[in-house]
């Protein structure tokens, strides 16, 4: 799956998500939507600039999709909107046959550092309660503890958090991965588990630069 979001502010967060694989009715694996064709059954929900499309280069962060030209994104044509509060929904996978699943994207991100940010969450009670997939501090994954803007209702994500990184000053207080980076994470502890969604959950505060 090909997943983009940019961030507010000037030139605020900008996350792609490419997720390529996903050991996910959906009860076929391994699981690989790359949204060239059609939304994947991924929808969005909330108060987000979340869409699915081409990045447009000269107004965002990011050249290219990871794959092929769509993605999904947050305002493919500028910055993302001050005081978002919203997600991009995957559908439903069925992992009662699997003993080890495991999920694995790509992400771009560039956004106002500890500010905004976003999280990846599922549910197994049909979005009644959520919960973070892993946590701060696993192994090439959420960069952050601190976000204000508590995607998901928490602080836990992926955020900016190195004015240095971009040291111009239009761009020093924001930062993000500079390009692509697969990320990837056990799902051992949904596995057996019949009905599990994923949500990639975005906010961003009300400042802008």
């Amino acid at each position: 799956m090909k997943l983009k979001f940019i961030l507010n502010s000037i030139y605020t967060l900008l996350f792609l998500v490419a997720l390529t694989s996903l050991n996910a009715q959906i009860t076929s694996y391994p699981y690989v939507a790359d949204f060239e064709s059609d939304n994947g059954g991924w929808y969005t929900g909330g108060s987000t600039s979340w869409e699915r499309g081409d990045p447009h280069p000269d107004t965002s962060m990011v050249n290219d999709a990871y794959s092929g030209y769509d993605c999904w994104i947050t305002n493919k044509d500028g910055d993302y909107f001050n005081n978002e509060d919203g997600y991009l929904n995957s559908p439903t996978f069925d992992f009662s046959s699997l003993t080890i699943p495991k999920i694995e994207f790509s992400l771009w991100w560039y956004c106002q550092n500890e500010q905004d940010g976003a999280v990846l969450q599922y549910t197994i009670d049909d979005g009644l309660t959520w919960a973070n997939v892993g946590a701060f501090g696993d192994e090439n994954w959420f960069n952050s503890d601190i976000i204000d803007a508590q995607p998901g209702g928490q602080y836990e994500g992926w955020t900016g958090v190195d004015e240095d990184a971009y040291p111009d000053e239009d761009y020093r207080f924001f930062s993000g991965s500079g390009n692509w980076t697969v990320m990837s994470h056990s799902l051992e502890n949904l596995a057996g588990q019949p009905e599990v969604e994923f949500r990639l959950y975005f906010e961003s505060s009300a400042q802008g630069i």
